[in-house]
């Protein structure tokens, strides 16, 4: 996986932690044969597909425990 696109998923994930629906993400609900599942952006051209989660927190072992 490149650095590039590494990062922006990692971007994608701290930001779905701070904020499910901030307008950058554009996170929705999946319609038809994917309706229980939510997709938001991950760059321009990259959507990350998801279902219900719960991410309490992200950072290093010592940072979470």
């Amino acid at each position: 996986m490149a650095l590039t696109l590494r990062n922006e998923i990692e971007e994608t994930l701290w930001q779905l932690a701070e904020e499910p629906f901030a307008p950058s993400l554009l996170t929705q609900k999946i319609k038809e044969k994917l309706s229980d599942l939510w997709a938001c952006r991950v760059g321009y051209d990259m959507r990350r597909i998801f279902d219900d989660i719960l991410l309490l927190e992200i950072g290093t072992h010592d940072e979470v425990y």
